[in-house]
């Protein structure tokens, strides 16, 4: 039976693997805040959910300048 890898052989080997996959080596597991910058940007889904905007105050001044606002 085979003697199991050394500490330092598995570190070298998840230092390999983080490089591979574009992942953070992160050994002592310290939080980084990575896991939420990874996340995809919510900006645009959030913005789709109102409605554009329709006419401002001024083009209403515009278009009827009769009126006494």
């Amino acid at each position: 039976m085979p003697a199991p890898p050394s500490l330092s052989r598995l570190a070298d080997l998840l230092k390999l693997r983080c490089s591979i996959y574009q992942q953070l080596y992160n050994p002592l597991n310290i939080r980084t805040g990575s896991k939420v910058l990874r996340q995809r940007l919510k900006g645009a889904a959030i913005a789709s959910y109102y409605p554009r905007r329709m006419v401002s105050m001024k083009e209403l001044q515009g278009l009827y300048p009769e009126l006494e606002t």
